[in-house]
């Protein structure tokens, strides 16, 4: 039988892991209580760098990024050269393990060894970081994640999930992309990328002024939405959500749009029907010329792009 005592103890964890949950939840800030017990972060120390940190890089930077659940920012400069700083502008939420940056050649590489209790709650800080526009970024672990500016392969995943609007967020963006979240949304805006792959598993997809070669696109649970976009092959699909495109001036592909449960809405361009598998059916041959399932030529119609939502409707339109 467990003691008296250490079941009380036990109990007033969980209720103290509960309520810093709270705060994480609610993003309240600087007005949060301090709370302290035994194996809670008690003060700065490990929290942030004493100082920001410069690695000088040659012809082919690279960042290998592992911090848990701290949030990342990426701009880009001019300089040879990769900075780091870790700030935290709120009261301290969750994981307080050391976050550590160091050079491995022209490869600078930061992480936080995730081991304590308190990291499950989170992660208040946020790690800055200033690259040559040429740097490659994989990041294998971190909150919301910020990019501007990259022109080099970059693969991203993050584990925020806290907020409706946590996630992924790439700006001015040309090279090989992949961003891949668990519970956020994840925006590309301003990229041109010979292959971009997205998977959102709770959460929306939005392009703008985009273009891709090769594209898969997925939302598990959340709408796509596309503007000014121009993507040649592969596919775009949503689980339980609509999907919305608006193709600019320019493209070239041929889209195979399927709805189960939704309808299709084709504007400036002709469509036809298309052969549609309906899974309800005894039917072992049950595919059939359906509303939910057209052929629309966009542009020269060379390329092979796919859209289906499976609970959701379709909108295709040219831009402008």
């Amino acid at each position: 039988m467990v003691p008296r005592p250490t079941l009380i103890a036990v109990l007033i964890g969980v209720e103290v892991a509960i309520l810093y949950g709270m705060v994480v939840a609610l993003g309240i800030g600087s007005s949060a209580p301090s709370i302290g017990f035994p194996g809670a972060p008690s003060g700065p120390s490990g929290l942030t760098f004493s100082s920001p940190q410069s690695f000088a890089v040659g012809n082919h930077p690279a960042l290998a990024i592992d911090v848990g659940m701290a949030d990342v920012t990426i701009d880009t400069h001019a300089a040879a050269r990769i900075d780091v700083a870790v700030s935290d502008g709120m009261h301290h939420v969750g994981s307080s393990v050391p976050i550590i940056a160091r050079a491995d050649g022209d490869t600078v590489r930061i992480s936080a060894n995730e081991t304590d209790f308190w990291s499950f709650l989170g992660d208040s800080r946020i790690v800055n970081i200033s690259v040559p526009p040429a740097t490659a970024v994989s990041i294998l672990n971190a909150g919301n994640v910020t990019a501007t500016g990259l022109r080099a392969d970059a693969s991203i995943v993050s584990g925020a999930h806290f907020h409706d609007s946590d996630g992924i967020r790439v700006r001015d963006f040309k090279g090989t992309l992949s961003a891949t979240t668990a519970g956020g949304r994840v925006e590309i805006t301003d990229a041109d990328c010979p292959e971009l792959q997205i998977a959102a598993a709770d959460g929306r997809v939005r392009l703008t002024r985009v273009q891709a070669q090769n594209i898969d696109a997925s939302s598990s649970n959340g709408r796509v939405d596309g503007t000014d976009v121009q993507l040649r092959n592969g596919s775009v699909t949503s689980a339980n959500g609509r999907v919305s495109l608006q193709f600019a001036s320019g493209t070239d592909t041929t889209v195979t749009a399927g709805a189960a449960n939704g309808h299709i809405d084709v504007s400036g361009f002709a469509a036809r029907p298309a052969k549609f598998a309906q899974s309800d059916g005894d039917d072992e041959d049950d595919d059939d010329d359906s509303a939910s399932a057209q052929t629309i030529r966009v542009g020269a119609g060379s390329g092979r792009l796919d859209v289906h939502a499976s609970n959701g409707s379709i909108y295709l339109s040219q831009e402008g």
